[in-house]
């Protein structure tokens, strides 16, 4: 059996649970800095050692499970139907979709884009769904890699030239804005 929480009394005799993380890292380390919790750096929550225990932010620890490959984050992917151009390519982001749109947001949000004119007439979302696993992610990367590298092989002898995968993703993208722009 795991044990990740401790039902404890306090003072006043209400009932608190604490995590077991956090209890280590309070009775052998000290007080948890203000703006700090405490993570696990091999990302196990049932490895309580306390040599596994650091303080850090809420993005430091999202940042190391990814960087470690035990998490992906709040990633979605999307399969989207361009209309322009009559295929359906997924994305392994919305990050990724974005780009290939040209938009200028800086947040990564698609909420507010999906309202637009601009999106409506030209872009119809199939599927959107989390991304729970790094096997999963990786594939999809890979599958999107896939698909721009051969669409840009595609492009380039279309016009009798050899370009690089990341100028041929360069010529896509300004591409792309120039449709959008037009």
């Amino acid at each position: 059996m795991e044990v990740t929480r401790v039902l404890m009394e306090t003072k006043d005799m209400a009932d608190m649970y604490f995590k077991v993380h956090k209890l280590v890292y309070l009775t052998w380390v000290g007080d948890i800095p203000d703006g700090m919790q405490i993570n696990h750096l091999d990302d196990d929550k049932n490895n309580n050692c306390v040599s596994n225990l650091y303080a850090g932010t809420q993005t430091e620890n999202i940042s190391d499970c990814v960087a470690n490959s035990h998490r992906v984050g709040h990633i979605q992917s999307l399969t989207v139907l361009d209309m322009s151009t009559g295929e359906i390519i997924e994305f392994p982001s919305v990050v990724d979709f974005i780009k290939y749109t040209g938009h200028p947001s800086q947040n990564g949000s698609l909420s507010k884009m999906m309202h637009r004119k601009w999106f409506t007439e030209r872009f119809e979302i199939i599927e959107r769904k989390g991304v729970t696993t790094i096997e999963s992610y990786k594939s999809i990367r890979a599958r999107y890699a896939s698909g721009v590298e051969n669409k840009a092989m595609h492009e380039a002898s279309r016009v009798g030239q050899s370009l690089s995968l990341s100028e041929a993703q360069g010529t896509c993208e300004s591409a792309s804005r120039d449709s959008l722009r037009g």
